[in-house]
């Protein structure tokens, strides 16, 4: 059976299925009595509910939803904390990423609108795994890394969870963008949306700040995003061999660590929360001021000045 290759038959639809949720129940049994294997199984569910999305006929996605809960809760029956955190978040956003995917979105929104769809009903799923087990499942990833006694594993625990439903859906996106590329199929890249990253992240660095004055430990959490958006932002500026943006990204880079070493300690004597970290988005401000410069203000001029000659 080809693995990358759209599913036309009813037969071919539930194979294919039937496999993935094979697969998804295996490595749920395999980390209940091997908690090692957890790394390893936060990485293969989104990516397998994503391919059934985008390669199965999505009016039987529903059975494969089903099926695949049914068995893994079947197979781990004494304890549905992986189930619950991992399995059921993971359906729900390999299903939206498939949707995007199949629609041409940019890359960026895809991985977006995946990360925040897991990073909701992850944070769903971990009180309802407390009030059921009493197990906080974000502590044993902590125990996993020695980490289970860090004085700030408050402001971990929100970083842990955001920054494992990025690496998810960046690792689903590059494994399946890799091999659609080997059929010449291209599902992204349809627009421009610089300018709408360069405001979301703008946003979130905002977002931060205003978290780290009414909840400290979630500040990091548009952090990530902000960092995220602004690697994207350099990649695509890069891409276009724009001179004067090439010399301005390390500039900014330099400032950045000129404002942080300048700042660090002033926080840092202003509260006790772990604070300080934040002002490394100095530098994904300034990413996104450069690009809005480019893409708009540049942009705009020189329209005026060639509808001025005319």
């Amino acid at each position: 059976m080809a693995i990358f290759k759209k599913k036309n038959t009813l037969i071919g639809n539930i194979t294919y299925m039937a496999l993935m949720a094979a697969i998804n129940v295996i490595f749920v049994l395999l980390a209940s009595w091997i908690p090692m294997l957890l790394l390893l199984l936060v990485f293969i569910l989104p990516l397998a509910s994503t391919i059934v999305a985008y390669f199965c006929e999505k009016k039987y996605f529903i059975i494969y939803a089903i099926a695949t809960v049914i068995l893994c809760t079947i197979s781990s029956f004494w304890d549905l904390g992986n189930v619950i955190f991992y399995v059921v978040p993971s359906i729900i956003s390999g299903l939206v990423f498939g949707l995007l995917l199949e629609k041409r979105v940019p890359p960026i929104f895809i991985i977006l609108s995946a990360v925040l769809t897991q990073l909701l009903l992850s944070y769903l799923a971990i009180p309802l795994i407390q009030l059921i087990y009493q197990r906080n499942i974000v502590t044993d990833f902590a125990t996993l890394f020695g980490l289970e006694n860090y004085t700030y594993l408050n402001y971990v625990e929100h970083m842990f969870v955001c920054a494992l439903a990025m690496i998810q859906q960046t690792l689903s996106f590059m494994i399946i963008n890799e091999e659609l590329s080997r059929f010449d199929v291209n599902p992204h890249f349809a627009k421009n949306d610089s300018l709408i990253i360069a405001l979301a992240t703008i946003f979130f660095i905002l977002l931060s700040a205003l978290f780290a004055w009414l909840f400290p430990e979630v500040s990091y959490v548009p952090l990530l995003f902000s960092l995220l958006l602004s690697i994207y932002l350099i990649g695509i500026s890069i891409s276009e061999k724009t001179r004067w943006v090439i010399i301005a990204i390390p500039i900014a880079l330099f400032l950045s660590f000129f404002l942080f070493s300048i700042f660090y300690q002033p926080v840092k004597q202003i509260t006790d929360e772990p604070l300080g970290l934040l002002l490394i988005q100095f530098f994904p401000l300034f990413i996104a001021i450069i690009v809005l410069i480019n893409n708009y203000l540049l942009k705009k001029t020189k329209k005026a000045t060639i509808e001025n000659r005319k």
